[in-house]
C-alpha cells in the first residue's frame, strides 16, 4: 500500500470506533492508521490508545499537548508516516475501502506534478443521502482555480496529499473554512487528480459543518485569507473569479441562515 492513514480526532467517541473497525477489518488496506487526538475533552483518547495496544504496529495514537486545530493533527499525524502520500479521514466521518486498491494503482505510476488525489464524497445528512456532488464518468486530472469550481468539491475526509504540501497546511489565524484555503493553496502548486468513485463518506449530523456555519466575523476574516491565497501568484481572471465566487456563496449562506433564524 503506497499510503497510511491519519485521522484527526475531538471529541469523537462516539463515532471513531466505527472508522476505526472499519480499517481494520478491511481486506483492502495495509498500511498504519495513525490517530492524533487533539485535547479531547471526552474519552475519545482512551478509545484510540486502546486500538494502539491491540494492534501495534498497525495503529499509532498520539495526543497533542494543547488543542490546536485538526490542520496542526493532520500535519503533525502525517509527520509518523514513513510513506510520500497520505489520505486524511475526519473521525466522525467513513470511507469506501474497496476504492482503495484504484487509488494504490493510481499512485504507482502518477505524475510528479499532481500533489492530490480524491474520488466523489457521498454526503449524509441525519442518516439520508444528500448527493450534492456530481459524479464525474472518467478519471480526470486538472489544475487551475476555474477547474477547480467545476469539479465535484473535494472535502477532508477521503483526499490523499503528497506529504511535500504539508507545510500549506498551516494556516494562521484561520477559524473557519481553512479546508479550502488548503487546496487553494495546493492547486497552485501541482495538479489533482480526481477519480469517478465514492472514496469519502461526509456525515453531515452536527450542525456548523460545511459552508452553512461560522460567525459572520470568521467568514469576512477567511474570505480575506482566501484572497490571499487566490492571489499568491499575481492576480488573473481565474483568481477573481473563483474568489468572488466563493464570496457571494459565503456570505449569501450567511444571509439565508439569519433569515430561517429569524423568521
Amino acid at each position: 500500500m503506497n499510503f497510511d492513514i491519519v485521522i484527526p480526532v475531538y471529541n469523537k467517541a462516539t463515532t471513531i470506533g466505527e472508522l476505526v473497525d472499519l480499517l481494520l477489518e478491511s481486506s483492502f488496506f495495509v498500511g498504519k492508521i495513525i490517530l492524533i487526538d487533539d485535547c479531547s475533552t471526552d474519552n475519545s483518547y482512551e478509545i484510540i490508545s486502546s486500538y494502539m495496544e491491540q494492534y501495534a504496529g498497525v495503529v499509532i495514537s498520539k495526543r497533542l499537548e494543547c488543542n490546536s486545530g485538526p490542520q496542526v493533527a493532520r500535519m503533525y499525524g502525517a509527520s509518523l508516516s514513513d510513506k510520500d502520500w497520505v489520505m486524511f479521514i475526519d473521525g466522525d466521518d467513513l470511507v469506501e475501502t474497496v476504492s482503495f486498491p484504484k487509488i494504490n494503482e493510481i499512485l504507482c505510476q502518477i505524475p510528479s506534478s499532481v500533489n492530490l488525489l480524491y474520488g466523489h464524497t457521498e454526503v449524509f445528512r441525519n442518516g439520508i443521502s444528500k448527493r450534492n456532488s456530481i459524479k464525474l464518468l472518467k478519471e480526470t486530472r486538472f489544475s487551475s482555480l476555474i477547474n477547480l469550481l467545476k469539479m465535484p468539491s473535494p472535502t477532508m475526509s477521503g483526499i490523499v496529499v503528497h506529504k511535500s504540501i504539508l507545510k500549506l497546511m498551516d494556516i494562521k489565524n484561520c477559524e473557519w473554512g481553512e479546508d479550502l484555503i488548503f487546496y487553494v493553496r495546493a492547486i497552485k502548486e501541482g495538479d489533482f487528480i480526481y477519480i469517478p468513485k465514492t472514496v469519502g463518506i461526509y456525515r453531515q449530523e452536527e450542525q456548523g459543518r460545511g459552508v452553512g456555519g461560522g460567525t459572520l466575523k470568521r467568514r469576512i476574516k477567511f474570505l480575506y485569507l482566501l484572497k490571499d491565497a487566490c492571489y499568491s501568484k499575481g492576480s488573473t481572471i481565474s483568481s477573481m473569479a473563483f474568489w468572488m465566487y466563493w464570496c457571494l456563496r459565503v456570505m449569501a449562506a450567511w444571509a439565508m441562515k439569519k433569515i430561517k433564524t429569524n423568521a
